[in-house]
């Protein structure tokens, strides 16, 4: 790769050094009027930075390829050209318009097959996308933090009811549970495998009145009555209770509809 300097970009009188595929962002910055506060080694550490990063990513280019520092009389700070004219964006509106007619034309002809740059439009909506994707991860992680809320609470509800004794259901709560049930074909609502209510409208052995939310709730609206595998696989913690809310919930509103 040659090293070659050219000085055939010229602006108002001023020169803008380039080589290979670099610009000199100290150049550029003086023939823009040298404006206050906008030294390209500043721009290179901050504004300029994120783009920067995508330019070396995006062409695989290395750090010094990408960027360069020279000291000395003649030194100053070298960017690929992609970088320069997103620094040239950043220095004015007029010198930015200059250089996206001649310094591209002078950069692409002599260096870049078609295709190959990246524009400030074409980052702009590669960072969208980035920001679109981290938004959805964000979402989901919410969604998480909201189940494990749920499941902390329903596990601290349960630790607080073993310290107090619990409520019995009573025999008109009983009653009305089993109506429902038989009404809904007299199936486990839980599981919909066993029966749990015969055809006299009766609970057969193998089924359990459930305290579903906590055992100090023994009235109709939180409590069911479910097969003896179920009710055991809730009562130790085999099957969560989030799980199966909505099976409980659409028990309830069935009940609601018979019973008001």
């Amino acid at each position: 790769m040659s090293n070659a300097i050219s000085s055939s970009l010229v602006y108002k009188g001023l020169v803008i050094r380039d080589r290979d595929q670099m610009l000199c962002l100290t150049d550029m910055w003086k023939a823009a009027g040298s404006p206050v506060n906008r030294e390209p080694y500043n721009w290179v550490r901050f504004d300029g930075a994120p783009f920067i990063q995508f330019v070396a990513s995006n062409q695989n280019l290395s750090d010094t390829q990408v960027l360069q520092a020279e000291r000395g009389r003649n030194g100053g700070t070298w960017a690929h050209w992609q970088v320069g004219m997103a620094y040239a964006q950043y220095l004015s509106p007029d010198f930015h318009a200059w250089c996206n007619s001649v310094v591209r034309q002078h950069m692409e002809g002599r260096l870049a097959p078609p295709g190959a740059f990246v524009t400030h439009t074409e980052f702009r909506q590669f960072a969208g996308q980035v920001f679109d994707a981290v938004s959805e991860v964000q979402g989901q992680v919410t969604a998480l933090q909201a189940e494990a809320r749920s499941r902390f609470d329903l596990i601290g509800e349960q630790l607080s009811q073993a310290t107090r004794p619990r409520k019995e259901i009573s025999a008109k709560v009983k009653g009305t549970i089993a109506v429902v049930t038989a009404q809904l074909g007299g199936y486990c609502p839980c599981c919909s495998r066993h029966k749990i209510v015969d055809d006299n409208g009766r609970k057969v052995a193998e089924a359990e009145y459930d305290h579903f939310y906590s055992n100090q709730m023994p009235d109709a609206e939180h409590v069911w009555l479910i097969c003896k595998p179920c009710h055991d696989d809730l009562t130790f913690g085999r099957v969560s209770r989030v799980q199966v809310d909505i099976h409980f919930s659409s028990f309830q509103r069935k009940r609601r509809d018979h019973f008001g």
